[in-house]
């Protein structure tokens, strides 16, 4: 409602068509908090043995976020796949991965995971992460070393990139004869590795076509032939363990052991 104001024949008017006076006031952030991204750490690398069954990449990969307790999704990734032959897979269990799924595209090496409605932990993406397992489908696989990338998005901020060399290739098996003390021994250069070794008469076999060679990356075979005299005793050492095999009193027989990181016989 209009009103008057002071004196109108000096500095006031009256209430006519005075519509009064009116002011608003307020403040504005001249700049915001941004929200933070997830972090990952924990670099790991890998070695892959040719045939060898699927092998996780990073156990001991971590993962936070400073300001968000549940993320979106994540990814797992090999920059330099080969689609024919490279494998990636991860094992979900609900009890600590949650609702977490996972797809693979084999074209581009890339494993998504995806929480529904971004509602799966941190630690969930951590153990789904650590999973995440490479394999190869072939017996003669190109032994360029695959370069893997992981991330993680909390829907708004990317991670940061973590990445982890997998070498690809075969196990050796070091095989050396002391004739004077009748001792064939064996060294495995990877202490998890299960070498099946086959002795027939005087020729020692190790696995076929499969993951295992006998000497060095520089030169290997499959088999070899030793001058045995009567007798033999195989000893086996193992780098990384205390395992050992031994398989005495060998004539011209076949006779077959498997030298692995506690699981001899």
């Amino acid at each position: 409602e209009g009103v008057a104001l002071g004196d109108p024949l000096t500095t006031g008017y009256t209430d006519y068509s005075s519509v009064g006076q009116y002011s608003i006031s307020g403040t504005y952030p001249t700049s915001s908090a941004v929200a933070a991204a997830p972090v990952l750490g924990g670099a790991n690398n890998q070695y892959y043995g040719v045939s060898q069954l699927p092998k996780n990449i990073n156990l001991g990969i971590t993962v936070a976020d400073s300001d968000s307790p549940t993320l979106a999704s994540a990814t797992v990734k090999i920059t330099n796949v080969v689609p024919s032959q490279d494998v990636l897979q991860a094992v979900l269990k609900s009890a600590t991965t949650g609702n977490i799924t996972s797809s693979y595209d084999s074209s581009t090496g890339t494993l998504t995971l995806t929480s529904s409605g971004a509602t799966a932990t941190v630690a969930q993406f951590q153990a789904a992460l650590r999973s995440v397992a490479y394999s190869n489908s072939s017996s003669s696989p190109s032994l360029t070393p695959r370069n893997v990338q992981f991330q993680v998005s909390d829907g708004t901020n990317p991670s940061n990139i973590l990445t982890s060399v997998i070498t690809i290739g075969y196990f050796y098996v070091a095989a050396t004869y002391n004739s004077s003390t009748k001792t064939l021994t064996l060294t495995d250069d990877v202490g998890d590795n299960a070498v099946s070794i086959t002795l027939s008469g005087t020729q020692l076999t190790v696995a076929g076509s499969g993951p295992t060679r006998i000497g060095t990356a520089a030169s290997s075979q499959t088999s070899v032939t030793f001058p045995f005299n009567s007798d033999v005793k195989i000893v086996g050492n193992f780098s990384g363990g205390s395992d050992s095999v031994k398989l005495s009193g060998v004539r011209s027989s076949n006779s077959t052991f498997i030298m692995g990181n506690g699981n001899d016989s």
